[in-house]
């Protein structure tokens, strides 16, 4: 989930540990892009309806387009890039991790958006909807306001077995992912300070027991596996250890760095090979599936961030621009399908079936979300981002 902030400041293509060090926190303009395309596939996932059209290259498009756990999964991997690499960027600056002002940087840009939405969801938006569906309510409440208040509500999913989005009830439906990021933001940069002289061996066992619990404990149960916390913790470890092979490794950075386009375009087909035919990797390497889509994400970022020889550049103006945004794009735009889809069933014109109302949907979807993120991030989220940088920076 996109919770991961955008720092306006230097922008930068990466440090290794011989290069100066900068007096502003790095920003990595080209991971902006990123996150929205990140958003975007989240968007379709729920907005866009017809997964199949007998047109093989169109379906595998739709597939990639419409495959929401990939955008989720990705937005770990690089929440656990960013923070940590930030978290050695204090560390190097400052000689020092404050973790209580990390805690209130992430106090800062994440709660005054999640109870917002959390506030509309159980209190302001049910009574609206009552009579486009009577059960919402009820359905709400029993999913568990206790979960949602404390950042729990990944285990609420899981306890009621998704009961409210099989009903039709989408306002709460990505709080679980920011749910998993918090909880992680609670121990990692504890685990940080703990295991300072040995942080690559972290990086490794976390990824290692997380991958185990999810395949050896969890299976065959799909929605623990998919929502259970300690299952998605694999990702965000791994991004934990790219970032620290990015700072600290200099034969890393400087091989990202110089890396050849032939083998840049190479990986990037084979990667996007592997999530088009993700099943059959399943079948093939079991768990391992996973790790290497997580590894995909990884590289990436990496070639992103990092790569002077880019075969495209994500932190172009048109899609850098719209990466502050896609916090508020993530939470809000379950709203916004209720709603459109409240009104196009009271105008008895929902079709989902057909190609052009998928396209109008999807799209009167993306436009006011975007439209909603712009107000939300200028009125409810810039002010305490500004309190954030002036006060609590690392």
């Amino acid at each position: 989930m996109p919770s991961i902030e955008s720092v306006e400041g230097l922008s930068v293509t990466g440090r290794s540990i011989n290069e100066p060090q900068s007096i502003h926190k790095p920003y990595f303009k080209n991971l902006d892009g990123l996150r929205f395309l990140a958003a975007f596939i989240v968007i379709c996932n729920h907005a866009f309806f017809i997964r199949k059209t007998n047109i093989y290259l169109l379906d595998q498009i739709i597939f990639l387009l419409t495959k929401g756990a990939y955008g989720v999964q990705f937005f770990f991997v690089l929440s656990g890039f960013l923070i940590t690499y930030l978290l050695f960027d204090e560390e190097d600056r400052r000689n020092i991790i404050n973790i209580k002002k990390f805690y209130i940087r992430r106090i800062f840009r994440i709660w005054p958006l999640y109870y917002t939405i959390v506030i509309l969801g159980f209190v302001i938006i049910p009574p609206i909807v009552t009579r486009f569906n009577p059960a919402y309510h009820h359905i709400l409440i029993t999913t568990g306001a206790t979960y949602v208040v404390f950042f729990l509500a990944n285990y609420g999913d899981i306890i009621h077995n998704l009961k409210h989005l099989k009903d039709g009830n989408y306002i709460l439906a990505t709080i679980w992912s920011v749910s998993i990021e918090e909880q992680f933001y609670l121990i990692w940069p504890i685990l940080f300070v703990l295991f300072r002289k040995a942080r690559p061996y972290l990086f490794l066992v976390v990824i290692a027991i997380s991958i185990f619990y999810k395949y050896y404990i969890l299976a065959p149960n799909n929605t623990k596996m998919y929502l259970d916390s300690i299952a998605n913790f694999h990702f965000l470890a791994l991004g934990g250890l790219l970032a620290w092979a990015m700072y600290y490794k200099t034969k890393a950075y400087h091989f990202v760095c110089n890396m050849p386009k032939a083998l840049t375009v190479t990986i990037y087909i084979l990667g996007m090979g592997s999530l088009v035919w993700r099943d059959d990797i399943v079948k093939a390497t079991g768990e391992l599936a996973g790790l290497i889509t997580a590894l995909f994400f990884a590289f990436v970022i990496a070639e992103q961030s990092f790569n002077c020889n880019r075969v495209f550049n994500m932190g172009r103006a048109f899609f850098s621009k719209w990466g502050k945004y896609t916090y508020a794009m993530y939470m809000i735009h379950p709203s916004v399908i209720l709603f459109l889809e409240w009104i196009v069933k009271s105008a008895k014109i929902w079709n989902p079936k057909s190609y052009s109302f998928n396209l109008l949907y999807f799209s009167g979807c993306l436009i006011f979300t975007i439209l909603l993120s712009i107000c939300s991030y200028y009125i409810l989220e810039r002010p305490f981002l500004i309190l954030k940088n002036k006060y609590f920076e690392s």
